[in-house]
């Protein structure tokens, strides 16, 4: 039953969408978690800081984000039939993961950011021929910049572009120096804002430093649930990857290359979690867009039986116990 509601693209595929979105933030509103200590941007203090002390708009903030990062991968499959069918599954999947950790689930840099990355993904990926050109790689370095304004550590996403676009279509010389461009005239907006407006250049060298250095610390681990719930995952992603890749050469060259830009985001993103985040869980939110449609792939085969409901019935109570266990046991 819950595999066709999560399959279904009309009305109660949205109700079912919507009540994962509040079941997903229940636990949030009855008990804030702590927010950890992300590195972040002044113009996101400038906007954001306001909310400082405040239970509940953070919250919705991060309702309204989520939402438009769940449109964004749905409309990401629209335009390029990663999927058999049009379906929501992506989106839902996305949260579940996302879910993993309830702090995450605030506004935070990593999570405004992410928006920018699946847009630059999807301006990167010219939905009427597949393609990368030149020009589209520079729309997409610029909107990832635009991200950088709250969370200037995305812009080492930028050589994923690279690689992307190579996947994509063999990149020229003007796809290499496109991006550095857009450094420039990011570098430029930086100088003048701390040489005009701030009138203190000296500012800017420390900012640079303060929030582009890689965050090399020690694990910080996890609480038994949330062990429990990442483990299962791993188990998932490890299910549907055998069920791709024996499935893989049947696919249309385009969505295998897609396929194979997806699996590049998720390896950068587990290395971005480990090497320049610092192991900041709020990465879980760039890792669960490409595991998303892992997933979707292999729920959304037509002869799934019991056992793949069942899956996901597992799935939601261990989100279930991630996000109550504290509230119940102590």
């Amino acid at each position: 039953m819950i595999l066709q509601l999560l399959k279904n693209n009309h009305l109660p595929g949205i109700i079912f969408l919507v009540f994962l979105v509040a079941l997903t933030w229940l636990r949030s509103f009855i008990a804030l978690p702590e927010p950890g200590e992300v590195v972040s941007m002044p113009f996101y203090q400038l906007v954001f800081g306001a909310f400082e002390g405040n239970k509940v708009l953070p919250l919705i903030s991060g309702i309204v984000v989520y939402t438009i990062i769940m449109l964004l991968i749905i409309r990401l499959n629209v335009l390029h039939f990663l999927l058999d069918d049009r379906s929501y599954m992506p989106a839902a999947f996305f949260l579940m993961i996302a879910a993993s950790w309830p702090p995450a689930l605030q506004i935070n840099p990593i999570l405004l950011s992410s928006p920018f990355l699946v847009l630059a993904l999807l301006v990167l990926i010219r939905g009427d021929k597949h393609r990368a050109e030149p020009l589209a790689l520079f729309n997409a370095t610029l909107i990832l910049a635009l991200g950088s304004l709250f969370y200037l550590k995305i812009i080492w996403l930028i050589p994923f572009l690279w690689i992307s676009a190579s996947v994509i279509r063999p990149l020229k010389w003007r796809g290499i120096i496109n991006p550095l461009l857009v450094l420039l005239l990011m570098g430029l907006f930086f100088v003048t804002y701390y040489w005009v407006i701030r009138e203190n250049l000296s500012l800017l060298p420390e900012l640079l430093e303060k929030q582009l250095a890689f965050s090399l610390r020690e694990f910080p681990g996890f609480d038994t649930p949330v062990y429990l719930l990442l483990g299962y995952l791993f188990l998932l992603i490890l299910i549907a990857s055998v069920h791709l890749l024996g499935r893989f050469q049947f696919k249309k060259i385009m969505v295998r290359k897609l396929y194979q830009v997806l699996f590049i985001l998720f390896i950068y993103c587990l290395l971005f979690y480990v090497f320049i985040s610092g192991f900041r869980s709020e990465v879980l939110t760039l890792v669960a867009i490409p595991v998303a449609y892992l997933l979707s792939n292999f729920f959304q085969q037509k002869n799934t039986g019991w056992l793949h409901e069942l899956m996901i019935w597992i799935w939601l109570i261990l989100i279930i116990y991630v996000h109550f266990e504290e509230l119940i046991f102590t």
